[in-house]
């Protein structure tokens, strides 16, 4: 899957943003430079290495095997002049990610620790950065206690998964034996960080949301588009599917409070 398909997709990916670019630029640099000359270099590092110099190039740059087939009947010469156009593609597309991508953002890189598959000791150091960059979420006297959380949910046995909305939500529903929540500050700085978009997707994909909400319809307030569409993005946790819908106390609440509004509303344009 490609980078930009890779971040096509609703689900939170911010934490996969990082270690994307990286593969990114990795894909690239091996079409016309030996492995060894970037193998072992991080991420941040990666604008440091001297591309142009022919010291680290590949003898023969990677056209692709559908590329080389058609290429079999040509002469020498064109061969020559197509490997050294392909080159210069490579290095001038690569040059120009390298010079452009956020790979000294300290923050983005910080982010891989919402990886699910990521609960190292190392990305207890990354949490605590991005928590101290978000006092109004967590506030500086609440540090501690937020790696003292993330030192428990380390051992924590918990069922594998990709899907970060999926994995957050078995971790942070989990209850102690008084019945309160077992990570509360730390499910408010992930639900904070999740927050954060990946790209223009989801953007666009409101726009299309928004123009399908309006088809057929006289007239919407902002607040109503704005009250479907949160109907709308709750009930994608049951799959859209309204059986599946649990209905609680605190749900019956909101509806009668929600006519009640709309009620009063009719009242006040009718006088």
């Amino acid at each position: 899957m490609s980078f930009l398909s890779v971040f096509q997709e609703s689900e939170p990916l911010v934490h996969r943003l990082y270690e994307e670019m990286v593969v990114l630029v990795q894909k690239l640099l091996g079409r016309f430079v030996r492995s060894e000359a970037y193998r072992l270099v991080n991420g941040k590092d990666l604008p440091c290495l001297d591309i142009n110099s022919p010291a680290i190039w590949k003898a023969s740059v990677e056209v692709g095997a559908d590329t080389e087939a058609a290429m079999s009947n040509w002469d020498p010469a064109e061969k020559r002049a197509f490997r050294l156009g392909a080159r210069n593609f490579n290095l001038k597309a690569t040059d120009y990610l390298l010079s452009r991508l956020p790979f000294q953002n300290m923050t983005l890189r910080s982010l891989r620790c919402l990886s699910p598959n990521d609960r190292e000791e190392l990305s207890g150091s990354e949490l605590r950065c991005l928590a101290m960059k978000l006092p109004q979420v967590i506030q500086p006297g609440e540090i501690s206690m937020l790696i003292d959380e993330y030192t428990v949910f380390q051992l924590d046995t918990l069922e594998s998964t990709e899907n970060i909305d999926e994995y957050r939500r078995a971790a942070f529903d989990l209850k102690k034996c008084d019945g309160t929540t077992k990570y509360p500050l730390l499910s408010k700085l992930v639900k904070a960080l999740i927050s954060i978009p990946h790209g223009n997707a989801d953007v666009e994909r409101g726009f299309s949301e928004n123009r399908r909400l309006l088809q057929d319809r006289a007239r919407l307030t902002l607040e109503s588009i704005n009250g479907i569409r949160h109907v709308v993005s709750y009930g994608k946790r049951f799959d859209s599917d309204p059986s599946s819908f649990t209905i609680t106390p605190e749900v019956l609440k909101v509806v009668r409070n929600s006519k009640k509004r709309y009620s009063e509303r009719l009242a006040l344009e009718k006088e």
